[in-house]
């Protein structure tokens, strides 16, 4: 067994540090090629000649080494053979140089292929983040979610500073389509979703100064609107289908009262609020837009139901005053001319002409009893008077300056009794006795005629009928 010659590597030969695997396949070729060429000099024991080319030396094997190959046989090398290991640094300067080639085109091929792949992550991850920015404003929007708007948003999407877009502006779907616009008119902004010709929404600010937001119908008319509304107060609003007539309102009046109107006003409705006097009250207007029923206070006077004519006038109220509620009824010019009112002493009736103004007939309740009162159309003083008496019912008949003329009264002792005089002075009696006589007593005053007058004054009914 022979020793293998040792070779020294030329210095030319560079040094690869290993770092990918195209640079380790680079290597081992380059070794495998001065393997070759040390063993293909190794092959010839006989070859005892020096191959010099820089610091490399082959040294001559030991004469035990394997037979030479025959001369002239493939492969065969003489003793006046001699390899230059220049030449076999050129070859492998060659193939390092093809080497490096592939090797680059490697890194391009996987450069590509990492631009791509990172492409098509990106894509997916910009997606995702649009996808959760979007749900996250849909849900702010709806107020699902709790705190501000920033709050919602997936750490991810944050934005490290405040961002700023300058109106107007629009945003389109994928077929170019609005479906979002926000614009300026005076400094107010308005902000659009959809097509307002065909539902949307609208959000903004009034010329009032006050928010508003109006949902679109189908049709491209109003359907609901929030806000101060054509100038009304703060409010929810439903509008009819023709665009125009508030069907349904929870608004504040003028006077910044709370009132909830179902139907149009000035085409009949139902009003339910709080009045100008802080009370409560319900009202109901005819198709004409005129009143047909007020419950509540109406004109400032006290708490009050009161039911309308076709012609708006009051035709019946149902109220309350100081000594208690009442009842009236009026003609249909709205003139009262009946009432059913409570006192201190209890129910009373009052009824007028058809003009109204003072009682013509008084119906009260007194200590004894009942009492009815006439009065003169136009009004004045008593003309008749009926009433419950101590002692029985007593009728009394005044004259037009309101002294009373005629009294007819039951008496202490159960029986009739009638008087006509004036000033307080009886002319003329007629009545019963105890005993069950009539008697007529006449004269300037009852008690007897004056002195020297002899004139017939009394007279008495006789007793057995004879």
């Amino acid at each position: 067994m022979h020793t293998l010659p040792r070779i020294r590597i030329p210095a030319v030969i560079p040094v690869f540090r290993v770092a990918t695997p195209s640079a380790m396949v680079k290597t081992a070729m380059l070794f495998a090629i001065f393997a070759m060429a040390y063993f293909a000099v190794a092959s010839d024991p006989a070859n005892a000649q020096s191959i010099s080319s820089g610091t490399s030396t082959i040294r001559p094997a030991p004469a035990t080494a394997r037979p030479a190959v025959p001369a002239g046989a493939p492969g065969a090398i003489s003793s006046n053979s001699s390899i230059n290991v220049k030449d076999i640094v050129v070859d492998a300067n060659s193939l390092k140089v093809r080497v490096d080639e592939l090797e680059r085109r490697v890194l391009e091929l996987e450069n590509e292929k990492a631009a791509l792949i990172g492409q098509d992550r990106g894509e997916a991850a910009t997606k995702t983040k649009l996808e959760q920015r979007i749900a996250a404003v849909e849900r702010a929007l709806r107020g699902d979610g709790k705190g501000d708007t920033a709050a919602q948003l997936p750490a991810s999407s944050k934005s490290p500073g405040p961002q700023t877009v300058r109106a107007p502006f629009r945003v389109v779907d994928e077929g170019g389509r609005v479906v979002m616009r926000v614009d300026v008119n005076s400094g107010r902004p308005r902000l659009t979703l959809g097509d307002p010709a065909s539902g949307g929404l609208y959000l903004g600010v009034g010329e009032s100064g006050a928010g508003f937001a109006v949902v679109r119908t189908a049709t491209g008319t109003d359907g609901v609107a929030l806000g101060a509304y054509r100038g009304g107060g703060m409010g929810v609003r439903v509008v009819g289908a023709d665009g125009q007539s508030v069907e349904g309102a929870l608004a504040l009046s003028p006077s910044n009262k709370g009132q909830l109107i179902i139907g149009p006003i000035e085409k009949g409705g139902v009003s339910l609020g709080v009045g100008d006097s802080g009370s409560g009250f319900l009202s109901a207007r005819r198709g004409n837009g005129n009143l047909s029923m007020v419950s509540g206070q109406l004109d400032g006077r006290p708490m009050l139901m009161a039911i309308f004519g076709e012609n708006g006038k009051e035709l019946v109220t149902l109220g309350t005053g100081q000594t208690g509620g009442s009842v009236k009824v009026g003609t249909s010019a709205g003139v009262p001319v009946a009432a059913l009112l409570a006192g201190e002493s209890g129910g009373g009736v009052a009824l007028t002409g058809p003009t109204g103004g003072k009682s013509a007939v008084s119906l009260t309740v007194e200590p004894n009893g009942g009492r009815v009162r006439v009065f003169p159309q136009a009004g004045g003083s008593t003309r008749a008077e009926l009433f419950a008496g101590k002692s029985g019912g007593e009728v009394t008949v005044y004259n037009r300056g309101g002294e009373p003329v005629i009294w007819l009264e039951g008496t202490s002792q159960d029986q009739g009794r009638l008087q006509v005089g004036r000033a307080g002075k009886v002319y003329v009696e007629a009545g019963v006795v105890p005993s069950g006589v009539g008697i007529v007593a006449t004269g300037p005053q009852v008690g007897g005629p004056p002195a020297g007058l002899v004139i017939p004054n009394f007279l008495r009914g006789r007793t057995g009928g004879k």
